[in-house]
């Protein structure tokens, strides 16, 4: 998501290391959604198949 330019708009030390936390942060959580999502879907598909297979054995 872009933010519009705000003219003449400086910044401090404090808020840009600010800026790159929250981006820092964003970027974790995205990762974050992608591994919660593999993990369903592995448990879904390949964990409850082991596990009947291992029952009727």
């Amino acid at each position: 998501m872009d933010c519009p330019q705000i003219a003449s708009l400086k910044l401090d030390t404090a808020s840009l290391e600010g800026i790159e936390r929250m981006k820092h942060k964003h970027r974790l959580m995205k990762y974050g959604a992608i591994a919660i999502t593999a993990g369903t879907i592995y448990t879904l598909f390949f964990h409850n198949a082991t596990a009947n297979v291992e029952e009727y054995e």
